[in-house]
């Protein structure tokens, strides 16, 4: 088991900080994140907001096919972003609003949807999921999907993975 590569079952789940024994979210938090890791980047088919919107759907939360709800289509995203980057958050904000439960920042665990920015210096807010070990699973353009350490960034909101009620 892994030889090939030199890497065991053990040392990829410890990439992302979960151990193999446990079960539940974060053992299929840390499945699903090896699929999804080294992924090339490409805005609207594969960047941060795309990267958690197939995490909640694949968590069974009911996502509609496109943006159209909010003003755009699946293909007028990436022109979308370029040409108002923050307005395009402004939208994937009222979209997981929508779609997904709001928590505090505080109970936040494995598998959750994080509203992040860095820590250091002004930068602008992105989303990713909570992995274990201290680890954030998101995109950029630079690197494509990676697992990077949620040291570095502030948590500003999340969302849990469940289709809020509308009671």
């Amino acid at each position: 088991m892994g030889e090939e590569t030199g890497r065991t079952k053990s040392s990829v789940d410890s990439r992302v900080g979960l151990k193999r024994r446990r079960r539940g979210p974060s053992l299929q938090f840390s499945r699903r994140s090896q699929d999804m890791l080294g992924r090339a980047y490409r805005l609207g088919k594969v960047d941060c907001f795309r990267v958690c919107f197939d995490w909640a759907r694949e968590m069974g939360v009911e996502l509609p096919e496109s943006y159209a709800e909010i003003g755009i289509s699946n293909g007028e995203y990436a022109q979308f972003f370029k040409a108002s980057p923050v307005g395009t958050k402004a939208l994937m904000v009222e979209f997981l609003e929508e779609h997904l439960e709001e928590i505090p920042v505080w109970s936040a665990f494995v598998g959750d949807i994080a509203f992040v920015r860095l820590k250091r210096g002004e930068s602008a807010f992105f989303t990713g999921i909570i992995g274990g070990g201290g680890v954030l699973i998101s995109a950029t353009e630079r690197k494509g999907v990676r697992a990077l350490p949620r040291g570095a960034y502030m948590v500003e909101r999340v969302f849990r993975c469940r289709r809020r009620s509308r009671s």
